[in-house]
């Protein structure tokens, strides 16, 4: 197009006039004859053309160039070509000037600028122009716009390196095999190091020769015969496969659990053309994921020792009130017939069975950790030294009994007699498993330090930390099979060992929690060794203290019969005995009446023995206070932080705790 103030017929150097308008050519140089043929077909084109001359002027262009690059033939004609690019293109153009004086034909992609600034991409069809006698005096150009194609072709170019890039950087293994003969096209980093050989090249071989090695195998371990592969049946059967799990193993002799995916890659008419492989290295994924659920195992095993523990302590709380005043009664009526009376043999038997109850009722509290103990400081290797001889006449004729002390341990804080039970269940535990033939039993003391650790190696075990002893027992044989381990530490009835083959360390474990220690079993297949920490101690033992009598007592239980037993076993002792049914009327009490000492049960429906005596504590703060429960201490402590009881009875009471209990008070408070 030309520009309106242009004259509608601009005149040739030579004088010639333009063709008429509506598709004009451009002529400054006279090169094309205007009424020719040419000249109507190269103005009428539909093709943009752009000549220049030897001085890389405009000097032939078309209505098409003008229109495509924006602008008014009198503002292209007579301009150079470089005028209209940038200087990346000015440089490309100078090399291809070169080219055309040397009287190369070529056709490429430009970048033009338009007269708005805009990019307009072409593509030229360029030669050189020469005179008669072949000298260089231009050169000419069909120009096409391209802009949009090349807008996609960008695009495409960018979708394709970003897709490129995403492959690279990947970290799942992606593996591309060409369709039929199995020719790896692309395989990422990822797939390179996961591969067994695949630092070598894989990109141009064939699946066959990468897969030729026996490192495939299924999670079993069984072989994966070839053909089966997720990739080979993506491939010769157009099979989807979803997370399938394979296990490889490397010329190391390591093993990777790995999770594939793989699908075929389809033509329009259906067939496949090409198989994908996706895959991940799930092994510490998998793990992991093994190791939560043996921390959730645990942690529900834990719950139900901690449910059974809670029943048996629970059962044992009424039982020991119950039996608290038949033995007392019994006591009672020994104290009142005669020597030799016939009835005093009958009461003894009694008194007998009523003990063995309370031995029950003892276990029970063992098995949920709240054995109530006579303890004091002693040598865990002088408990072994004194036990050692009944531990060997104790062992089946087969077995050997090896012993390993530390020698020079510090002390713990201990019940000897549950201490010696605890060593003779460990020893008979590793004795009496299910195997044949000799065997060898070992047992071995140690201290170390202990650091804090946020695992215990047990649920149903507290962390210790600190200074410990340690005693472990194990046996020659094989591992404890999983299905044994699982239950070490469930209870059952006497001469039920055989279904553990032969272990039952449910009491085993109440005695070491009991002593606030720790029950360390063997995970896996680690071995049989089973260790026992206890926390070490300082202390030192107890002075006796001598006999008191003659004291007035105050008895609260809101239990008549156990109140009145108790009170009565007190007169026949010696002492004045008064009872209170509860804690408000014990307070009453309390504040009209001069007491020694008093006796307090634990649980009552209107004040707990816990908020009597922090009452009691402040009405009369030198008044001493002995806690008397059939639960546990470790219950019962805990509840009297604010203040601590002077002493604690565990019921049924024999009167020779009660004796030494109200001695014991007595003593430290006088």
């Amino acid at each position: 197009m030309t520009d309106d103030l242009d004259p509608p017929h601009p005149p040739q150097p030579d004088g010639r006039a333009a063709p008429e308008a509506g598709s004009r050519l451009y002529d400054t140089q006279g090169v094309v004859d205007d009424d020719s043929t040419l000249a109507r077909i190269l103005a009428t084109t539909a093709a943009a053309l752009w000549m220049i001359d030897e001085h890389n002027r405009t000097c032939l262009v078309n209505d098409a160039l003008c229109e495509l690059l924006g602008y008014a033939p009198a503002e292209l004609m007579g301009r150079s070509l470089f005028d209209f690019m940038d200087e990346e293109g000015r440089r490309v153009t100078t090399r291809n000037l070169e080219r055309r004086k040397a009287g190369i034909k070529e056709h490429h992609t430009f970048r033009f600028l338009h007269s708005s600034g805009a990019e307009v991409w072409t593509r030229l069809i360029a030669g050189p122009v020469t005179r008669p006698d072949g000298t260089y005096m231009g050169a000419v150009a069909w120009v096409t716009e391209i802009t949009a194609e090349q807008a996609e072709d960008e695009e495409v170019r960018f979708r394709e390196a970003l897709l490129s890039a995403a492959v690279d950087n990947s970290p799942t293994g992606i593996v591309i095999v060409e369709a039929p003969q199995g020719t790896v096209r692309v395989a990422n980093p990822a797939a390179r190091a996961a591969l067994p050989g695949g630092h070598q090249q894989l990109v141009g071989r064939r699946i066959d020769e990468i897969a030729a090695s026996d490192w495939a195998h299924r999670p079993d371990g069984s072989p994966i015969p070839r053909g089966e592969g997720p990739l080979y049946r993506a491939l010769a059967k157009g099979e989807l496969t979803r997370d399938e799990e394979m296990l490889v193993r490397y010329p190391d002799g390591s093993e990777r659990l790995i999770l594939n995916s793989a699908a075929p890659v389809r033509g329009p008419e259906g067939v496949v053309h090409a198989g994908v492989l996706i895959f991940a290295d799930i092994t510490e994924h998998r793990r992991l994921e093994q190791e939560r659920a043996e921390l959730e195992r645990r942690m529900i095993e834990s719950a139900r020792l901690e449910s059974l523990g809670r029943l048996a302590g629970g059962v044992a709380h009424d039982f020991n009130n119950l039996l608290a005043t038949l033995m007392g009664r019994a006591e009672l009526a020994l104290f009142q017939l005669e020597p030799g009376h016939p009835a005093r043999a009958q009461l003894g038997k009694i008194l007998e069975t009523v003990q063995k109850s309370a031995d029950l009722t003892r276990k029970m509290l063992a098995y949920s950790g709240r054995t109530p103990l006579d303890a004091g400081p002693l040598s865990l290797d002088d408990v072994v030294r004194a036990h050692e001889g009944l531990l060997r006449a104790s062992l089946p004729r087969e077995t050997r009994l090896e012993v390993s002390l530390a020698g020079q341990l510090p002390p713990v804080l201990g019940d000897a007699a549950q201490l010696r039970h605890l060593i003779t269940e460990l020893v008979e535990v590793a004795a009496g498993r299910d195997l044949t033939g000799p065997r060898t039993v070992r047992l071995v003391t140690a201290s170390t330090v202990l650091a804090p650790d946020p695992e215990a190696t047990h649920p149903s075990t507290r962390g210790l930390v600190g200074e410990v002893v340690c005693i472990g027992v194990a046996d020659d044989g094989p591992p404890i099979p999983p299905a044994v381990r699982q239950r070490l530490l469930d209870p059952y009835p006497s001469g039920s060992r055989r279904l553990t083959g032969g272990y039952d360390l449910s009491l085993i474990l109440g005695i070491v929690r009991g002593h606030g220690g720790v029950l360390e079993l063997p995970q896996r297949d680690e071995g049989n060794l089973v260790v026992v920490h206890l926390p070490a101690t300082e202390h030192e033992s107890t002075p006796m203290v001598e006999a008191t009598s003659g004291l007035h007592l105050l008895v609260v239980d809101d239990e008549p019969e156990v109140r009145d037993t108790l009170c009565e076993l007190l007169e026949a002792l010696g002492h004045h005995a008064q009872g209170a049914a509860s804690g408000r009327e014990a307070l009453s009490l309390v504040v009209h009446q001069h007491f020694d000492l008093v006796i307090l049960d634990l649980t009552m429906p209107d004040l707990d023995g816990a908020e009597v005596a922090q009452r009691l504590a402040g009405i009369a703060p030198e008044l001493p206070v002995v806690v008397c429960s059939g639960w546990a201490p470790a219950d019962v402590l805990p509840r009297f932080k604010d203040s601590p009881p002077a002493g604690l009875l565990q019921k049924p009471v024999l009167p020779k705790h009660l004796v030494a209990v109200i001695e014991k008070v007595v003593q430290s408070a006088g």
